[in-house]
């Protein structure tokens, strides 16, 4: 299908009218109530007064549960998130498969990074999203029902963690990527894409296809997490 004959999923995004769900705004209104209407302040008995208020003053239940609404909301805009390529490639998921299209820049119409400014997310926020996405679904739900609900801060931290695959001694990481990247360009500004494509059989430009793949994919966890 061409791209012209498409409905910009980005599009998509931005005119989306949603109200949040029923039982969300039935909390709302209920801590709204609560908020307008002190129900203590009549209270004749001064001590009984107070001992409810410094009860009221410290307990948590009420901001636990909102937190835990609110780390799970912004958990699952990570999941979502994640189905577009950060290289501008609409991923999809179990149900679509892929259906957006290529495109030649990080910042195309169909990027993660479009997605995430199309609904007002800042660079920082998108990235605390996809960071509490990385952590296991039951690691996560184990630490959020904690008494002591961690912040969105400490769980992007748990987020970005990652396993250290071990190196030579003798391998300087960050200059021997820096070098790479140099004589990658080198080799792209001295041959046009096309012209290596005409030099290849199919099996080759297959066989390519999955390396660039899997280089993307690499690539794509690297700029999510600048």
């Amino acid at each position: 299908m061409q791209l012209s004959q498409q409905v910009s999923i980005i599009e998509q995004i931005k005119n989306k009218e949603v109200d949040l769900p029923k039982n969300y705004q039935k909390a709302v209104l209920a801590l709204e109530e609560c908020n307008s209407l002190d129900e203590i302040k009549d209270y004749s008995d001064k001590m009984t007064a107070l001992a409810l208020y410094y009860k009221q003053a410290n307990d948590s239940v009420l901001e636990n549960l909102a937190t835990r609404i609110k780390h799970r909301a912004k958990r699952r805009m990570g999941d979502l998130l994640k189905q577009f390529n950060a290289r501008g490639f609409y991923n999809g998921n179990q149900y679509t498969g892929n259906i957006g299209e290529k495109e030649d820049t990080l910042h195309s119409s169909n990027s993660l990074n479009l997605a995430a400014a199309s609904i007002g997310l800042s660079e920082w926020e998108t990235k605390q999203s996809i960071r509490l996405s990385n952590i296991p679904e039951q690691k996560f739900e184990e630490l959020i029902e904690s008494d002591k609900v961690p912040t969105t801060s400490q769980l992007a931290d748990i987020g970005t963690k990652k396993r250290v695959k071990e190196v030579p001694k003798n391998f300087i990481n960050n200059v021997q990527f820096g070098l790479l990247l140099n004589d990658m360009l080198s080799f792209m500004e001295k041959f046009d894409a096309l012209y290596i494509l005409n030099e290849m059989d199919e099996k080759t430009k297959e066989n390519y296809k999955n390396k660039i793949d899997k280089i993307e994919n690499w690539f794509d966890n690297f700029i999510v997490n600048l």
